[in-house]
């Protein structure tokens, strides 16, 4: 597994975003990537969905309806 820094992705968002200066990318990709890790460090579970991919962090549960009470 191939270690990656936020720093990887400043220029691929700008690509996206050709608007938005490489300071305000970075400003977005740091928070969103502490964001994501103080929910986890104290428990939170993170829910990140989009059109290809759904990411799951937090307790799992084997039952959909459990997991829904839940």
């Amino acid at each position: 597994m191939e270690i990656r820094n936020p720093s990887d992705y400043y220029e691929k968002v700008q690509e996206k975003f050709p608007d938005l200066t490489l300071a305000e990318i970075k400003r977005v990709v740091d928070f969103g990537l502490k964001s994501f890790y103080r929910h986890n460090l104290i428990g939170g579970d993170v829910l990140l969905k989009s059109r290809d991919i759904t990411v799951y962090s937090g307790k799992m549960f084997a039952s959909n309806l459990v997991f829904y009470h839940y």
